[in-house]
């Protein structure tokens, strides 16, 4: 029961922060405010989430899960509810300001309930890291691409408070019973290890120096940053390249369609077979070579002998979408491994932290894409752009493909040791 709430909690949240795109930026419009002031409003919470998922990540433990969990998802959802009342400010830089504030909170209360949500899921299913990780995004995926169709929908019906008032209601409401349905989540997972001599010594705690100082714990962070990053790209600036082949506003919508079902149906497909194949690292190679196909042909690259068109850049999407499932499947499932054989206890605590570190390299990648794919697209174009993203997903793939040989070398080795009489 509480997984199934915990799940729909992310289906609402998914719909919260994508609701406003549609009828968002000509509300803002009307109030006197330029592109550059309201969209840096979807940008923020982004920027909130980076900052504080660390945080929550590190101390939230000391909270609670469940505090933390139905705390965060609460927060959000008064934060979506709150939006419907910003119409009621005539000062257009008031009402700027309050979405600002508001989005960045949105991004806080995020942060903190999902971090402790993964971490009491794993809690709950200990054997199933990228099961839930891959249900997680299924989940939150499928609300934020509901949420632009939903956001129109109800815009249209009762305009700007309309959308707030309905999906922020249900969220706040979701969120209040999740407290009296999630059960208390003790950590019972000793926090000492064994000498030699059998005298008891405290287990290390993950903390953000050992992050730091461990490149084989970092690589997968920055991989899932990187996949964000060519996400956000191909997000914010494939339309008007789409345009440039005479796509229609269905084609648009139907390419991105292709791309979010790859994307949902990938979640589930990996993170089934992640958790039976035991080396997240071949998912990483995977989806790296397929960015790299992706960001060859979409363009193409200037080296690339291809004549773009719309079913082309379709298919790409489709191959996209596959690249993204398994790089957020496999990522997660790297850095938990990693962890663990590095002796930290396989813990509430560790697991919340390791989510907190997860979405901080999320939102950052969200955050960074987006931006920096403007200013490249603007002064170099498109085709350009996307030879930069080939050489970066081939610098990765490149990088993973050695870690995965170490693994496997490493463990023939174990293997080959263990057979010694």
């Amino acid at each position: 029961m509480t997984s199934y709430y915990a799940q729909s909690v992310y289906v609402a949240l998914g719909l919260l922060i994508s609701l406003q795109p549609p009828f968002y930026p000509s509300e803002a419009e009307k109030m006197g405010a330029t592109p550059a002031q309201y969209g840096f409003v979807f940008g923020i919470a982004n920027l909130s989430l980076f900052i504080f998922s660390p945080i929550f990540g590190k101390y939230g433990p000391r909270l609670g899960a469940k505090l933390c969990f139905t705390t965060g998802s609460i927060f959000q959802g008064v934060s979506g509810f709150l939006f419907a009342f910003l119409p009621l400010l005539k000062n257009c830089e008031v009402f700027i300001t309050l979405s600002y504030v508001l989005r960045f909170a949105e991004g806080f209360g995020t942060a903190m309930a999902w971090s402790a949500a993964v971490g009491i899921l794993m809690k709950l299913f200990p054997n199933k890291v990228a099961q839930i990780m891959s249900w997680t995004q299924t989940f939150f995926g499928l609300g934020y691409m509901m949420g632009p169709a939903v956001g129109a929908a109800l815009y249209e019906v009762g305009g700007f408070k309309f959308p707030f008032l309905v999906v922020g209601s249900i969220s706040t409401i979701l969120s209040v019973s999740l407290y009296f349905t999630i059960p208390h989540m003790d950590d019972e997972t000793r926090h000492v290890t064994l000498r030699p001599d059998g005298q008891e010594q405290p287990r290390p705690v993950l903390g953000f120096r050992q992050v730091l100082s461990s490149f084989s714990l970092l690589l997968p962070f920055f991989d899932l940053f990187c996949t964000l990053c060519g996400n956000g790209v191909l997000e914010s600036m494939l339309e008007p390249h789409l345009r440039q082949y005479k796509a229609t506003t269905l084609d648009v919508g139907i390419t991105f369609l292709i791309f979010g079902c790859c994307y949902m149906s990938g979640n589930v497909i990996f993170g089934t077979i992640a958790d039976k194949v035991g080396n997240p690292t071949v998912f990483s190679v995977l989806g790296n070579c397929l960015f790299l196909l992706t960001f060859s042909l979409i363009g193409p690259v200037p080296f690339v002998p291809v004549k773009p068109s719309v079913i082309l850049i379709q298919l790409m999407m489709a191959c996209a979408g596959t690249a993204y499932a398994s790089m957020v499947v496999s990522s997660f499932g790297r850095a938990h491994q990693r962890v663990i054989k590095m002796g930290f206890a396989d813990d509430l605590d560790t697991r919340i932290m390791i989510t907190g570190l997860w979405m901080s390299a999320f939102a950052l990648g969200n955050f960074v894409g987006p931006t920096f794919a403007g200013f490249l697209v603007q002064s170099e174009g498109f085709s350009s752009t996307t030879v930069v993203f080939f050489g970066l997903y081939l610098v990765m793939a490149l990088v993973d493909s050695a870690e995965l040989c170490q693994k496997i070398v490493s463990r023939r080795m174990q293997n080959s040791y263990e057979e010694i009489p």
